[in-house]
Protein backbone atom coordinates (compact mmCIF):
# COMPACT_ATOMS: atom_id res chain seq x y z
CA UNK A 1 0.00 0.00 0.00
CA UNK A 2 1.53 3.27 -1.11
CA UNK A 3 1.15 6.45 0.88
CA UNK A 4 0.02 9.53 -0.94
CA UNK A 5 2.11 12.59 -0.52
CA UNK A 6 0.35 15.26 1.53
CA UNK A 7 -1.18 17.92 -0.62
CA UNK A 8 0.84 21.10 -0.66
CA UNK A 9 -0.95 24.22 0.33
CA UNK A 10 -1.16 26.68 -2.50
CA UNK A 11 -0.54 30.19 -1.24
CA UNK A 12 -3.01 32.62 -2.72
CA UNK A 13 -1.24 35.36 -4.56
CA UNK A 14 -2.17 38.77 -3.26
CA UNK A 15 -0.64 42.23 -3.75
CA UNK A 16 1.02 41.70 -0.35
CA UNK A 17 2.54 38.32 -1.18
CA UNK A 18 3.22 38.61 -4.90
CA UNK A 19 6.85 37.77 -5.53
CA UNK A 20 8.90 40.36 -7.31
CA UNK A 21 6.70 43.23 -6.18
CA UNK A 22 6.99 45.36 -3.08
CA UNK A 23 3.96 46.57 -1.17
CA UNK A 24 5.57 50.00 -0.74
CA UNK A 25 7.43 51.48 -3.65
CA UNK A 26 10.74 53.08 -2.83
CA UNK A 27 10.02 56.74 -2.44
CA UNK A 28 12.36 59.49 -1.34
CA UNK A 29 10.64 61.94 0.98
CA UNK A 30 10.49 65.39 -0.57
CA UNK A 31 10.69 68.68 1.32
CA UNK A 32 9.11 70.84 -1.36
CA UNK A 33 6.19 72.99 -0.27
CA UNK A 34 3.64 70.96 -2.25
CA UNK A 35 4.84 67.65 -0.82
CA UNK A 36 4.76 68.94 2.74
CA UNK A 37 1.35 70.53 2.20
CA UNK A 38 -0.03 67.14 1.20
CA UNK A 39 1.31 65.64 4.44
CA UNK A 40 0.02 68.58 6.46
CA UNK A 41 -3.53 68.19 5.14
CA UNK A 42 -3.37 64.48 5.99
CA UNK A 43 -2.14 65.39 9.48
CA UNK A 44 -4.99 67.84 10.03
CA UNK A 45 -7.61 65.40 8.80
CA UNK A 46 -6.53 62.09 10.33
CA UNK A 47 -4.36 62.99 13.33
CA UNK A 48 -5.79 66.29 14.54
CA UNK A 49 -9.31 65.48 13.34
CA UNK A 50 -10.07 69.12 12.59
CA UNK A 51 -13.29 70.15 10.88
CA UNK A 52 -13.61 69.92 7.08
CA UNK A 53 -14.19 73.69 6.94
CA UNK A 54 -10.90 74.37 8.73
CA UNK A 55 -9.07 72.07 6.31
CA UNK A 56 -10.74 73.83 3.38
CA UNK A 57 -9.69 77.27 4.66
CA UNK A 58 -6.11 76.24 5.45
CA UNK A 59 -5.75 74.52 2.08
CA UNK A 60 -7.00 77.60 0.25
CA UNK A 61 -4.61 79.97 2.03
CA UNK A 62 -1.58 77.69 1.88
CA UNK A 63 -2.10 76.93 -1.80
CA UNK A 64 -2.12 80.67 -2.47
CA UNK A 65 1.24 80.81 -0.72
CA UNK A 66 2.47 77.91 -2.88
CA UNK A 67 1.26 79.69 -6.02
CA UNK A 68 3.15 82.84 -5.00
CA UNK A 69 6.45 81.20 -3.99
CA UNK A 70 6.50 78.31 -6.44
CA UNK A 71 7.18 74.73 -5.42
CA UNK A 72 10.53 75.40 -3.76
CA UNK A 73 12.22 73.57 -0.92
CA UNK A 74 10.75 74.62 2.43
CA UNK A 75 14.16 75.68 3.77
CA UNK A 76 14.39 78.28 0.99
CA UNK A 77 11.39 80.21 2.35
CA UNK A 78 12.55 83.35 4.14
CA UNK A 79 11.11 86.39 5.83
CA UNK A 80 11.53 88.68 2.80
CA UNK A 81 9.45 86.31 0.68
CA UNK A 82 6.75 86.45 3.33
CA UNK A 83 6.88 90.24 3.30
CA UNK A 84 6.48 90.21 -0.49
CA UNK A 85 3.58 87.80 -0.06
CA UNK A 86 1.85 90.14 2.40
CA UNK A 87 2.26 92.99 -0.07
CA UNK A 88 0.80 90.87 -2.87
CA UNK A 89 -2.23 89.97 -0.75
CA UNK A 90 -2.71 93.64 0.08
CA UNK A 91 -2.54 94.59 -3.61
CA UNK A 92 -5.30 92.04 -4.24
CA UNK A 93 -7.54 94.10 -1.95
CA UNK A 94 -7.54 91.69 1.00
CA UNK A 95 -8.12 93.46 4.30
CA UNK A 96 -5.77 93.25 7.27
CA UNK A 97 -7.89 90.67 9.08
CA UNK A 98 -7.99 88.34 6.07
CA UNK A 99 -4.24 88.71 5.50
CA UNK A 100 -3.71 87.75 9.14
CA UNK A 101 -5.69 84.56 8.53
CA UNK A 102 -3.25 83.70 5.74
CA UNK A 103 -0.28 84.32 8.02
CA UNK A 104 -1.81 82.20 10.79
CA UNK A 105 -2.14 79.30 8.33
CA UNK A 106 1.52 79.64 7.29
CA UNK A 107 2.68 79.78 10.91
CA UNK A 108 0.76 76.60 11.74
CA UNK A 109 2.22 74.90 8.67
CA UNK A 110 5.79 75.88 9.61
CA UNK A 111 5.24 74.61 13.16
CA UNK A 112 4.19 71.27 11.69
CA UNK A 113 7.31 71.17 9.52
CA UNK A 114 9.63 71.92 12.46
CA UNK A 115 7.80 69.39 14.62
CA UNK A 116 8.78 66.76 12.07
CA UNK A 117 12.49 67.66 12.26
CA UNK A 118 12.64 69.49 8.93
CA UNK A 119 14.61 72.73 8.83
CA UNK A 120 12.62 75.81 7.88
CA UNK A 121 12.07 79.40 8.89
CA UNK A 122 10.89 79.90 12.46
CA UNK A 123 7.14 80.64 12.60
CA UNK A 124 7.89 83.11 15.40
CA UNK A 125 9.33 85.48 12.79
CA UNK A 126 5.86 85.94 11.31
CA UNK A 127 3.99 88.66 13.12
CA UNK A 128 0.31 89.47 12.79
CA UNK A 129 -0.70 92.98 11.85
CA UNK A 130 -2.61 94.95 14.44
CA UNK A 131 -6.31 95.25 13.72
CA UNK A 132 -8.68 97.87 15.10
CA UNK A 133 -10.87 96.65 17.96
CA UNK A 134 -14.12 95.18 16.75
CA UNK A 135 -17.08 97.50 17.12
CA UNK A 136 -19.94 95.86 18.94
CA UNK A 137 -23.50 96.90 18.13
CA UNK A 138 -26.09 96.33 20.83
CA UNK A 139 -29.81 95.78 20.54
CA UNK A 140 -31.98 98.03 22.66
CA UNK A 141 -34.99 96.77 24.58
CA UNK A 142 -37.42 97.69 21.80
CA UNK A 143 -35.38 95.74 19.22
CA UNK A 144 -35.43 92.64 21.41
CA UNK A 145 -39.17 92.89 21.94
CA UNK A 146 -39.75 93.16 18.17
CA UNK A 147 -37.58 90.10 17.47
CA UNK A 148 -39.30 87.96 20.12
CA UNK A 149 -42.74 89.05 18.87
CA UNK A 150 -41.96 88.30 15.20
CA UNK A 151 -43.29 84.68 15.22
CA UNK A 152 -46.65 85.83 16.61
CA UNK A 153 -47.02 88.49 13.95
CA UNK A 154 -45.72 86.69 10.86
CA UNK A 155 -46.92 83.09 11.24
CA UNK A 156 -50.50 82.01 10.61
CA UNK A 157 -49.98 78.41 11.65
CA UNK A 158 -50.33 78.04 15.42
CA UNK A 159 -47.83 75.19 15.63
CA UNK A 160 -45.21 77.19 13.74
CA UNK A 161 -45.84 80.19 15.97
CA UNK A 162 -45.22 78.10 19.09
CA UNK A 163 -42.13 76.49 17.56
CA UNK A 164 -40.52 79.75 16.42
CA UNK A 165 -41.32 81.55 19.65
CA UNK A 166 -39.75 78.70 21.65
CA UNK A 167 -36.61 78.83 19.47
CA UNK A 168 -36.15 82.58 19.92
CA UNK A 169 -36.85 82.48 23.65
CA UNK A 170 -34.40 79.60 24.03
CA UNK A 171 -31.64 81.41 22.14
CA UNK A 172 -32.24 84.66 23.98
CA UNK A 173 -32.51 83.08 27.41
CA UNK A 174 -29.50 80.76 27.19
CA UNK A 175 -27.04 82.47 24.84
CA UNK A 176 -26.70 79.35 22.70
CA UNK A 177 -25.39 79.57 19.17
CA UNK A 178 -27.81 78.57 16.43
CA UNK A 179 -25.66 75.56 15.48
CA UNK A 180 -25.61 74.41 19.12
CA UNK A 181 -29.39 74.61 19.30
CA UNK A 182 -29.73 72.63 16.07
CA UNK A 183 -27.52 69.86 17.50
CA UNK A 184 -29.51 69.68 20.76
CA UNK A 185 -31.25 66.32 21.21
CA UNK A 186 -34.20 65.35 23.37
CA UNK A 187 -31.93 63.14 25.50
CA UNK A 188 -29.84 66.23 26.37
CA UNK A 189 -32.76 67.94 28.11
CA UNK A 190 -33.57 67.10 31.74
CA UNK A 191 -37.09 68.30 32.37
CA UNK A 192 -37.09 67.21 36.01
CA UNK A 193 -34.27 69.63 36.87
CA UNK A 194 -34.86 72.24 34.14
CA UNK A 195 -31.35 71.65 32.77
CA UNK A 196 -29.79 70.66 29.49
CA UNK A 197 -26.29 69.80 28.30
CA UNK A 198 -24.70 71.04 25.10
CA UNK A 199 -21.34 70.56 23.45
CA UNK A 200 -19.99 73.57 21.60
CA UNK A 201 -17.07 75.95 21.35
Amino acid sequence: MSLKKPAQLQQKQTPESHQGKKFFKNKISSTTISSLLEKYVYYLQYEKNVSPKTIENYSLRLNRFLEFCGDIEIDKVNRMQLLDYRMALHKNNLNVKTINYHIVAIRAFLKFVLKNDIDCMSPDKLELAKTPPREVNYLDEKDIENILAAPLENNKNELQKARDEAILQFLYGTGLRVTELIMLQKKDIKLDSNQFSVVGK
